[in-house]
C-alpha cells in the first residue's frame, strides 16, 4: 500500500477516526461517571467506591451499556465515512498505475455531502444496528471487567506495585471488551 499509494495512504480515514475517538471517549466517560454517581446516590451512599463490589460492577456495566446506546449516534456516520475513504483509496490505487499516486481520495466533507445527496440522512447510518450492538456489549464488558480486574489486582499487589493496577486493569478490560464484541464487529464489517 505504501509503495503503490505513498506512505500517507496508511492514514487514509484518520480524520473521522480522530473525531469519533475524541467525541466517543468524552461521552463514554461522562455517561459512565453520571451512571456511577446516580447509582451511589440512589443507594444512599455519597461515594461510588463505598458500594459493594457487585453493585459497582453492575453500575459500571449498565453505564457502559447506556453509553453504548448513545455513542453510535455519533460514531456510525463517522465510521461509514472512514470506511468509504479507505475503500475509495484502495479502488483508486487499482485504477491508477503503480507509479501514479491517486489524487482522487475523497475528503470527509465530500463523502458526507455525496452520501446525503444520493442516500439522504439514512445513508449516514448504514450499519447502525450492528454498531449499537457492538457498542453496548463492548462498553458493558469494558467497564464491568475493569472494576473486577482493578479490585482483584488490588488484592494481589502490595503497595509497592500499585502503579501497575490501573494499566493492567485497562489491558484486561480491553481484552474482555473485544472478546465480547468482536463477533458483532466481524458481522458489521
Amino acid at each position: 500500500m505504501a509503495r503503490r499509494e505513498g506512505v500517507l495512504s496508511l492514514w487514509q480515514g484518520l480524520t473521522p477516526s480522530i473525531v469519533a475517538g475524541v467525541l466517543t471517549g468524552s461521552l463514554r466517560f461522562g455517561v459512565q461517571s453520571w451512571a456511577n454517581q446516580t447509582l451511589a446516590q440512589s443507594m444512599g451512599v455519597r461515594n461510588f467506591i463505598e458500594l459493594k463490589m457487585s453493585a459497582r460492577v453492575l453500575s459500571e456495566a449498565c453505564g457502559g451499556w447506556v453509553a453504548g446506546m448513545v455513542l453510535p449516534l455519533l460514531f456510525t456516520p463517522l465510521e461509514m465515512i472512514k470506511c468509504r475513504q479507505q475503500v475509495n483509496s484502495q479502488v483508486s490505487s487499482r485504477v491508477h498505475s503503480s507509479s501514479t499516486r491517486s489524487s482522487t481520495s475523497s475528503s470527509t466533507f465530500n463523502i458526507m455531502r455525496d452520501v446525503l445527496h444520493k442516500e439522504g440522512v439514512r445513508g449516514l447510518f448504514v450499519g447502525h444496528v450492528m454498531t449499537t450492538l457492538r457498542s453496548t456489549f463492548g462498553n458493558a464488558a469494558l467497564f464491568g471487567s475493569y472494576v473486577i480486574a482493578k479490585d482483584s489486582l488490588s488484592n494481589i499487589f502490595n503497595h509497592d506495585y500499585s502503579f501497575l493496577i490501573q494499566p493492567l486493569s485497562g489491558i484486561f478490560a480491553g481484552w474482555c471488551s473485544w472478546i465480547v464484541c468482536y463477533p458483532v464487529d466481524a458481522v458489521k464489517t
